[in-house]
């Protein structure tokens, strides 16, 4: 039982540091790190239609 228990821990910890912590080097850098879940909604202006619209001509 302790076993399993330390094993799935161990899982856990594995997919979050792949997951969140490792950055990988082909990716342009994030001014802002990103939270679980919500990812950059937060940043986002009230009104993102034109920064969307200038995207979008990119």
């Amino acid at each position: 039982m302790d076993l399993t228990i330390y094993l799935l821990a161990l899982l856990i910890l594995v997919v979050i540091y792949r997951r969140y912590l490792r950055h990988d080097p082909r990716l342009p850098p994030c001014p802002v790190t990103p939270l679980p879940i919500v990812g950059h909604l937060l940043f986002l202006e009230k009104n993102p239609r034109p920064m969307f619209k200038q995207w979008r001509k990119k």
